[in-house]
């Protein structure tokens, strides 16, 4: 009953941490005196941070409810830890195309106040091929985290058919990214705002893809 409870207690303890962290980024983003949101490139790293950070917050509360407390088998705690490293990461990366492709968007109304986004300090060509090496980290991610699932057949983690589809829907996103740039060398910021929508179900369809991989 005492290691139950004890159990809870970390999980609480542990939430509370992140949350605080979470707390206070967003205090920072939004407060006159640090602004973070009109710094660069504070702005899409603080969002892309706070991404991850609810992720692990989910991932913690699982796995210190799971496993108890006096557990200590290192490569049990290692297989088990992987998976939440790896979604947070993987939230934390998807936000650097939600992001730039935001400011895409906004571009003429972000160099009118003076704001120092992606596509102002690196120029759209550049942001473009920044926005195109995420769903390829992504991917890399994901082979680096089969080969350690697998490295050990006997402690394999993932699920291959949820891997598949983190790839695939990672290759969607880059001919979406790839339809983007050309718009946004035609200066078509209408055609922009409407593809910026489906970017977001790919990014739901990437959270799903997550899911399958580790049920």
């Amino acid at each position: 009953m005492e290691q139950h409870y004890y159990s809870h207690f970390s999980v609480g303890v542990y939430e509370l941490y992140i949350s605080l962290v979470f707390i206070t980024l967003g205090f920072l983003y939004s407060h006159p005196k640090s602004n973070l949101k009109d710094k660069f490139p504070l702005k899409t790293l603080v969002t892309a941070a706070g991404a991850a950070l609810l992720s692990l917050i989910g991932g913690t509360a699982a796995f210190t409810t799971a496993i108890p407390s006096t557990y200590n088998d290192a490569s049990f705690l290692f297989s088990h830890c992987l998976p939440i490293a790896y979604a947070a990461l993987f939230f934390f990366s998807f936000f650097f195309i939600l992001g730039p492709l935001g400011d895409i968007c906004d571009l003429k109304g972000d160099r009118a106040v003076g704001r120092r986004t992606f596509p102002i300090v690196l120029g759209i060509r550049s942001t473009t091929v920044f926005m195109l090496s995420i769903p390829l980290i992504i991917i890399l991610m994901a082979g680096l985290l089969a080969y350690c699932s697998y490295r050990d057949n006997s402690t394999s983690i993932i699920n291959l058919s949820g891997m598949c589809l983190i790839v695939g829907t990672c290759m969607s996103t880059l001919v979406f990214i790839l339809r983007i740039s050309k718009k946004a060398n035609a200066n078509d910021v209408l055609a922009i705002r409407y593809i910026r929508p489906k970017m977001r179900l790919l990014h739901i369809m990437l959270q799903i893809s997550l899911f399958l991989t580790f049920i």
